[in-house]
């Protein structure tokens, strides 16, 4: 069964930073995973590419879920990096 999805409940991003990957996901106050993705760190390029990583895998799910559809880019609350 397909979950219903409201395009103005509220959402965030989280990303968990490893040492050898990185899982983003940005999800929806109902707890609806709208786009996710994992991608290697890359630790020995330095700590500057590692940042900029993050800054693209945050730009692709936002950009993922535009295309989709899944909810409103405004309502993305905030970023939780962990």
């Amino acid at each position: 069964m397909e979950p219903i999805i409201d395009k103005q409940v509220p959402a965030a991003i989280s990303l968990d930073v490893g040492a050898t990957k990185i899982f983003a996901a940005l999800i929806n106050a109902n707890g609806y995973v709208c786009s996710s993705k994992l991608i290697n760190t890359q630790p020995d390029l330095g700590v500057q590419s590692v940042i900029d990583r993050m800054v693209s895998l945050i730009e692709e799910l936002i950009s993922h879920n535009n295309n989709d559809s899944y909810l409103l880019s405004s309502n993305i609350l905030g970023i939780g990096i962990g």
